[in-house]
């Protein structure tokens, strides 16, 4: 699993309105689905934040496949009008090993992406099963 949170956000739909905001999630959805593969699930999760379930990979594919979702976005101009010229992400990675369930499973994902952004934002980062436990 992979949790994605556009950083900062709250500060576009507060800048420029949510209409630009919707417009910035509805093109940040394309971006991701051109790097996942047909099987996996992306969806919105609630504010600036997504959840993609990218079932059978082992944690260094998905860390990989996360930073793919990052290059994807990070550095390209948006094409959205009036909104912002650029777009970043923080994001969480974790694998179903060690959790029990899918809330043990978002846990884990929730902590890898609030190492990412004690991290500095802007990267992706993968938590091994006990790390992921402890921090939740």
């Amino acid at each position: 699993m992979v949790f994605i949170d556009v950083d900062r956000f709250k500060s576009i739909n507060d800048l420029r309105g949510h209409a630009v905001g919707d417009a910035v999630l509805i093109w940040l959805g394309d971006q991701f689905r051109s790097v996942l593969r047909s099987d996996d699930l992306v969806g919105r999760f609630g504010g600036g934040e997504f959840v993609a379930v990218v079932p059978g990979l082992p944690g260094d594919t998905v860390l990989a496949m996360a930073n793919r979702l990052e290059e994807a976005v990070v550095g390209v101009r948006t094409p959205i009008e009036g909104g912002p010229e650029t777009i970043s992400l923080s994001l969480g990675v974790a694998t179903s090993e060690g959790c029990s369930d899918l809330d043990d499973l978002l846990a884990a994902a929730d902590a890898a992406l609030y190492q990412a952004k004690r991290e500095g934002r802007e990267r992706a980062c993968l938590l091994e099963p006990d790390e992921a436990l402890v921090a939740h």
